[in-house]
């Protein structure tokens, strides 16, 4: 570190982290590129990957995904639940059992909260939920 006077009045310097010799700062935008650049030579990703389990691991991940991408049908399959869409909807689609269960749940928790808050508004929360809901299992029937 060197030594650097601020003032007149102090007798004391004040220390600032400035590297001795020449300033090896690389300036614009093309001297950070080509150090990344260069930092990412083959022979030194070779050696990483041959030590490194882990690396053999991702690199065997990434190749299969490469895999996935350029040859999509290969990683293609058919829907083996397509029988099953009518038992979906009436378990789950709009006049269902499972509706009708989460009406009267989301009407006991507006009652509770109602009861611990004294607040009104908690049943227009309870309308937006049911108008959510609502619409929701629309969408799935």
């Amino acid at each position: 570190m060197k030594a650097v006077p601020t003032n007149s009045a102090m007798s004391e310097g004040v220390a600032v982290a400035l590297p001795e010799g020449r300033d090896n700062r690389q300036d614009g935008v093309i001297g950070p590129i080509s150090y990344l650049f260069n930092s990412f030579s083959s022979s030194r990703l070779i050696s990483a990957i041959s030590r490194s389990p882990t690396a053999k691991r991702q690199l065997l991940f990434a190749s299969l995904l490469l895999a996935a991408i350029i040859f999509p049908h290969l990683a293609s399959a058919e829907d083996l639940l397509a029988s099953q869409k009518a038992n979906a909807n009436d378990t789950f689609g709009h006049g269902s059992t499972v509706e009708w269960y989460l009406y009267v749940g989301e009407i006991l928790v507006s009652v509770f909260g109602y009861i611990k808050s004294r607040n009104p508004m908690v049943f227009g929360g309870l309308l937006v939920v049911m108008l959510a809901t609502r619409s929701l299992f629309a969408i799935i029937g």
